[in-house]
């Protein structure tokens, strides 16, 4: 992205979502001006979960995270996003309770970081055949199932 600007010497602030980036004295004195780098890459590996993630700002404090930067639904494999240099809380999510990554620096270089060791993965990717949940020789649809249902509420004669 460019903009027209008069030359001389600029502070600029950039935000995305609750993250602000203070950029102090850009020279912008000659055709161009000085290149910024304002942006890293924090890059997660879910492996085979299925994951929701909230990147949020870091607040310093434990147990608890800054505002919402990014949201990201149904994350699988290894996944980069582009987050303004910064201190990040990142929080996962699937159908158990949700996993704090506190203060992941993101400030000179790109961060990494692996699913949490205590973080339940999912069985199998959403749509992905699990032996063990399903079984099509034993699958009768005229049969009312009710371990899923209750029998007064199911339609099943």
């Amino acid at each position: 992205m460019s903009y027209r600007i008069l030359r001389g010497t600029y502070d600029l602030v950039f935000r995305k979502g609750a993250i602000s980036l203070v950029v102090d004295s850009v020279q912008c004195t000659a055709r161009f001006c000085t290149k910024l780098d304002i942006a890293q890459d924090l890059v997660l590996d879910y492996e085979n979960a299925s994951v929701d993630i909230e990147i949020r700002a870091d607040d310093g404090k434990s147990d608890t995270t800054g505002g919402l930067v990014q949201t990201h639904l149904s994350q699988t494999g290894i996944q980069r996003y582009s987050v303004l240099r910064g201190r990040y809380d990142v929080v996962f999510k699937n159908n158990t309770t949700p996993s704090l990554n506190e203060t992941i620096n993101c400030m000179t270089r790109d961060c990494y970081l692996d699913l949490p060791n205590d973080f339940e993965q999912s069985a199998s990717l959403p749509g992905e055949y699990d032996p063990d949940e399903y079984d099509p020789d034993e699958y009768d649809p005229d049969e009312c199932d009710t371990d899923e249902c209750d029998p007064d509420e199911c339609d099943c004669d």
